[in-house]
């Protein structure tokens, strides 16, 4: 009996969990770790630091606004591994910063570069991929990003501690560039490259098989145009719900410590929890995405968002235990993980699916920017958070209204797909 041959969009699935675990959380998630010995060095406020993420967020954007295209065109391992390699420099450059103005345009460079290493090319590669199973891949390669919290947090401070921040930047570089050369080596453009199909259940088999094999390759290579996806309703209702996500990401987990603090709760412990609850979250909603459908679990993550926020209402009155909970509930935002690629390929297919997330991709980092700014300006004007979480009930709300409105209006988007 011949063995059953292993589908390699699994091993993509890992490599791919595995940048996610180290390298994006070290460059992307953990760069706040150097804010204070960088700026002790350098006699610089924090303020002044804080720049350099508004400047990495330009480059992010600039990244999805004009590289996106030739991405999802060209070959992503190759893209992806380059992006990579160009990080590592920038982040080896850090290490011999003397001003604060080097480090604005290094993270500038830093960022635009590692933009071709995330979401972009990440959620590309899971489309070419994966026609079924999506969600639950989906939830396994995020998953990598909890999962390196937990264990690289505590990893980096040390490093920071013993060896100093600029050897530190120096360790994050090569370890980048040995992820660069594994990308390169195990990473495959398209199932095509290994001899295998993009993988589909025994129905969606069949329904293929009746249309032949054009019908197959229309599964993966049909779709709308940026062009055509910017004239429908659907693709800006759709950004508006990553926009607010990106806005929920942001302001809450960059605010969430000092609210912690600020009421007399113990902070590590609730983001130990939020870290936790990160990696389940990420493996749960993949097969509730991929049983229920888009909306319910969009609806799940709106559900459970808005009740972390509860949960911080209820905290300063009732105490930790509500924070805790909050924070739990709160790593099911999961809006840029799972609404994001998983809605744009139902909508808009996959004949230019990383175009059009290059847009969603910048909705998502502008909300990211502005996010903290509106919870911090409404905790200075009215002197707690309680006002500012309110305001993200609010936004939370806006998440379900456009998700719900991009679907419903685009339902029938599907029939204008073309090769």
């Amino acid at each position: 009996m011949a063995q059953k041959k292993l589908f390699y969009g699994w091993v993509i699935v890992g490599i791919l969990c595995f940048v996610n675990m180290v390298p994006i959380v070290l460059i992307a998630n953990y760069a706040s770790f150097f804010q204070m010995p960088v700026c002790e060095t350098l006699s610089v406020t924090y303020a002044e630091f804080a720049i350099g993420s508004m400047f990495g967020s330009f480059g992010g954007i600039l990244f999805s606004l004009f590289m996106a295209g030739r991405l999802g065109r060209g070959n992503t391992r190759v893209w992806m591994s380059a992006c990579m390699a160009i990080a590592a420099i920038c982040e080896f450059l850090l290490s011999f910063m003397t001003a604060i103005w080097q480090y604005w345009v290094l993270q500038f460079l830093l960022t635009f570069a590692f933009t071709g290493c995330m979401f972009l090319p990440i959620n590309t590669l899971l489309a070419r991929w994966f026609v079924d199973k999506k969600g639950l891949a989906t939830g396994i390669v995020y998953a990598g990003a909890g999962i390196g919290g937990m264990i690289l947090s505590p990893v980096l401070k040390t490093s920071i501690e013993m060896v100093g921040w600029r050897m530190s930047y120096v360790y994050i570089a090569a370890i980048t560039v040995a992820c660069a050369v594994l990308v390169f080596l195990l990473v495959r453009n398209r199932p095509e490259d290994v001899g295998q199909k993009p993988l589909m259940s025994e129905a969606t088999k069949h329904a293929v098989d009746e249309g032949g094999e054009a019908a197959q390759k229309a599964t993966v290579t049909k779709g709308l145009t940026r062009a055509e996806a910017l004239k429908t309703p659907s693709l800006w209702f759709l950004l508006l719900c990553i926009f607010c996500g990106g806005i929920m990401a942001a302001a809450v987990t960059s605010q969430l410590p000092t609210f912690v603090s600020e009421n007399g709760g113990d902070y590590a412990l609730v983001m130990v929890l939020y870290s936790f609850a990160m990696i389940f979250a990420k493996f749960a909603l993949g097969p509730i995405f991929d049983a229920k459908g888009i909306m319910f679990g969009s609806t799940t993550i709106v559900v459970l968002t808005a009740l972390s926020l509860i949960g911080f209402l209820l905290f300063p009155e009732f105490g930790i235990v509500f924070a805790c909970i909050g924070a739990v509930l709160l790593a099911f935002n999961c809006v840029s993980s799972f609404i994001g690629p998983l809605a744009n390929g139902r909508l808009f297919g996959y004949l230019a699916f990383a175009d059009c997330y290059g847009l969603i991709n910048i909705a998502f980092l502008l909300g990211c920017m502005v996010g903290p700014t509106i919870v911090a300006t409404i905790r200075t004007i009215s002197g707690s958070y309680t006002l500012a979480w309110l305001v993200l009930l609010v936004i939370t709300m806006l998440i379900e209204v456009g998700i719900a409105f991009a679907m419903k209006l685009g339902k029938n988007l599907p029939e204008k797909w073309h090769s």
